[in-house]
């Protein structure tokens, strides 16, 4: 089932790669949505909101996980051979 999945991933990236300009959309979206999310939280921690950012931390756990598989990722001392040996987040990461 792993394979399966592995595969579709493969074809969808390969889907995807035809389309670069639907990508470099993507990108940018993807950043400016980050940008301003940052701006939002340093306005908060000004203000001191500490409520507010105890309330909203659990939205951040996917950004942390995807961040530690990738950082774990570039660490180690050998490449994976196969689909198997990559998370979600390290599938297709360069």
């Amino acid at each position: 089932m792993v394979l399966v999945n592995n595969e579709q991933a493969l074809v969808n990236y390969q889907i995807d790669d035809d389309d670069s300009q639907a990508c470099e959309e993507l990108y940018a979206h993807l950043i400016e949505i980050t940008g301003k999310t940052l701006e939002i939280l340093k306005d908060q921690q000004n203000k001191k909101n500490y409520k507010w950012v105890k309330n909203i931390k659990k939205n951040f756990n996917s950004i942390e996980q995807i961040t530690s598989e990738i950082a774990s990722f570039k660490q180690r001392r050998t490449m994976s051979c196969t689909f198997k040996d990559h998370l979600h987040n390290t599938l297709f990461f360069n």
